[in-house]
This record gives C-alpha cells, sequence and structure tokens, in this order.
C-alpha cells in the first residue's frame, strides 16, 4: 500500500506546520502584549533627540499598540480560543482531505476494489 503514503506524509506535514504556526502566533501574542512599554520607551527617546513625529500621530500609535495588547492579553488569558478554533478547523480540513485522498488512491491502485457489487 504505497499509494498511501504521499496522502499521509502531506497529512501529517500540514499537522506538524499548523502545530508550528499556533506556537508561532502565541508567541506572537505574547510579545504585542508587551510591546505598549516598548513603544512608549522608544517614543521618549525620540523625544528627547527630536525625531519623533507630531503628537497626534505618536497619540495614535500608542493607542493602537495598548488597544492591540489589550486584545493579545485577553488572548492569552482565556488560553488563546480564537487561535484554537482556527487550528481545530484546519486540521479537520487536514483529515477530510486524507479521506478523500486516500479513497482516491486506493480507487486508482487498487482496482479489484471497483469490482465488487457495489460498483456494478
Amino acid at each position: 500500500m504505497k499509494w498511501a503514503t504521499p496522502p499521509l506524509r502531506r497529512c501529517i506535514d500540514y499537522v506538524q506546520d499548523a502545530d508550528r504556526i499556533l506556537d508561532l502566533c502565541v508567541e506572537g501574542l505574547t510579545y504585542v502584549s508587551r510591546r505598549p512599554g516598548l513603544v512608549e520607551a522608544l517614543v521618549d527617546v525620540d523625544r528627547l533627540d527630536g525625531t519623533a513625529p507630531p503628537e497626534d500621530e505618536i497619540q495614535h500609535l500608542l493607542d493602537s499598540t495598548r488597544e492591540r495588547a489589550k486584545f493579545a492579553a485577553q488572548e492569552i488569558q482565556c488560553g488563546f480560543p480564537a487561535l484554537h478554533a482556527h487550528t481545530v478547523v484546519a486540521l479537520w480540513g487536514a483529515l477530510d482531505a486524507l479521506v478523500s485522498d486516500l479513497m482516491t488512491s486506493a480507487l486508482l491502485n487498487e482496482p479489484s476494489v471497483l469490482a465488487g457489487e457495489r460498483f456494478a
């Protein structure tokens, strides 16, 4: 049943990639949750050396950064429900594709399957 290997390999690779993406997103949200302090420090440096943009742009940047950090912190506190939901949907799709790919490969590589009464 060598014909089963490619669909299984694709599914395994996809699942591993989905896990990597989930880990990267968790790590990224953790960084985003900590970002306001860094942005505030960098704005202070820019103000000191006279390279800061206009105050309205700074305020917009700070507000946006804080809002994103708040959302990231909520996701962290709740255990990343949105990320896990997206990952489950992706894995369900991979499983669905695996079943379809295996059935197609079986029919193409095992013609005796088509000789049964169900296909007569």
